[in-house]
């Protein structure tokens, strides 16, 4: 999925892997642990990118919750 998504944004497969790895696991720690192994140039290694769509996440599942349902008061 990554590289469909990497090739509509014309982004390198390495960044869409690594943004897909932080957004998916735990952000700056993943980038920092995979980066290496897949040997990342050090601008794709961009931790900015992973707090941006943090943000945007967070903002639109909290909106979203009581349209999924999942929200369930106490």
């Amino acid at each position: 999925m990554n590289n469909v998504l990497g090739h509509k944004f014309h982004v390198t497969n390495k960044l869409a892997a690594l943004v897909a790895v932080g957004t998916g696991i735990c952000g700056a720690a993943a980038i920092g642990g995979v980066a290496p192994l897949i040997r990342a140039k050090e601008e794709d290694v961009s931790v900015t990118i992973i707090a941006i769509l943090g943000t945007i996440f967070t903002v639109a599942y909290t909106a979203l919750l009581p349209l999924l349902g999942l929200f369930v008061p106490v």
